[in-house]
């Protein structure tokens, strides 16, 4: 419905109490509106100041575009690898580090404190740079100004659980389906926060909820197969990888996921075969490439058990897993003396890491 404030602005709200429409007091015709999407989240905004109409689109977390009067004049991408954004100018274009992009949020927040698309975004960045805490205190931020936005609940679960606060990432994950009781990510979350609170069979209740409201959840079955592997139900986690990787083939992990279980049950040669397509879709993951190696070992092709695992270390060198694989591979060839060698290199990287 509609509302006048004292500064005799009208604002418009939905029956989810989101503002959908501004307009100021007369006899300024300036005016905005919002548009959202099923997740509560602002994905376009339309602002007229004195006849100028700059219209900006919000496209999930990925980019920003911004039109006026029907000409591009901004374009933001948002990327998650070590680029964060690239901002577009007039033509000019920058490319920014993570870091630079994290600032480039700090300055938003500054001209508007109260944006908590902005506080749920840099959320998001600084989880991809691992900093889980700062994480937290930016959701939280966006809860604050934003109580009805799933993202922000839902991010503040993931970054609780990043920090092993299991408990109180259960309660974000159950306050983020209560806001969008259809929003699935939340649910799947809730259903690994209880698998690591050793919960499973509430764990399984939850993913089966999911998956009557999203038969389609490849991320859903992922966690199934998870929870399942974990019960040691080996076999019925392969049926949820297998139907995974049919719903999703264009995801690298669930092909991981599949593979990891192969080489459980010793299907060392599907286990490859599985490695291969995650590869395909995701080549400069060491993990995958690391793991690669270990089947490629049990099948006793060591030469290309060691390719494989010195392209991991390639990639990630700082990695102690990759270390720990390649003395696997090596005590696998009999060559214990370079595989303690590699052990020991593996500790000292995890050494270093802890501290």
């Amino acid at each position: 419905g509609d509302m006048t404030n004292r500064n005799g602005q009208t604002l418009t709200y939905d029956s989810l109490q989101r503002n959908l429409a501004w307009t100021a007091a007369a006899p300024s015709s300036d005016s905005a509106s919002y548009a959202y999407d099923g997740e509560n989240t602002r994905v376009q905004e339309s602002a007229t100041t004195s006849g100028v109409t700059t219209t900006t689109s919000f496209i999930g977390t990925l980019a920003e575009v911004a039109t006026t009067n029907g000409v591009t004049t901004t374009t933001t991408y948002y990327d998650a690898g070590p680029v964060q954004g690239v901002a577009s100018n007039g033509g000019a274009v920058s490319f920014l580090l993570r870091e630079e992009a994290l600032a480039m949020f700090e300055h938003a927040l500054a001209i508007d404190p109260k944006l908590t698309i902005g506080y749920i975004r840099k959320g998001n960045l600084l989880m991809t740079l691992g900093h889980h805490a700062e994480a937290q205190t930016a959701y939280t931020q966006a809860i604050t100004y934003g109580p009805k936005n799933v993202n922000g609940w839902n991010g503040r679960g993931i970054s609780l659980q990043g920090q092993a606060d299991y408990a109180a990432a259960l309660a974000d994950f159950e306050e983020a389906t209560s806001v969008n009781p259809t929003y699935t990510p939340a649910w799947v979350n809730k259903a690994k926060v209880l698998h690591n609170l050793k919960r499973d069979e509430e764990a399984l209740a939850t993913i089966a909820h999911v998956l009557e409201l999203d038969p389609h959840s490849g991320a859903a079955w992922l966690t199934k197969g998870q929870i399942l592997q974990a019960m040691h139900q080996e076999r019925d986690a392969l049926v949820c990888f297998d139907q995974a990787t049919t719903l999703h083939p264009d995801v690298a992990n669930g092909w991981y996921m599949r593979g990891l279980l192969l080489v459980m049950l010793q299907q060392y040669a599907e286990a490859i075969a599985s490695y291969d397509r995650a590869l395909q879709l995701d080549p400069t993951e060491a993990m995958i490439l690391a793991d690669k190696g270990i089947a490629l070992g049990k099948l006793w092709r060591y030469k290309d058990a060691f390719i494989a695992v010195d392209q991991a270390i390639s990639i990630a060198p700082q990695s102690a897993y990759v270390w720990f694989v390649k003395a696997q591979v090596l005590y696998m060839a009999g060559r214990n003396r370079e595989g303690r060698a590699a052990h020991d290199h593996g500790l000292a990287l995890k050494a270093v890491a802890k501290a």
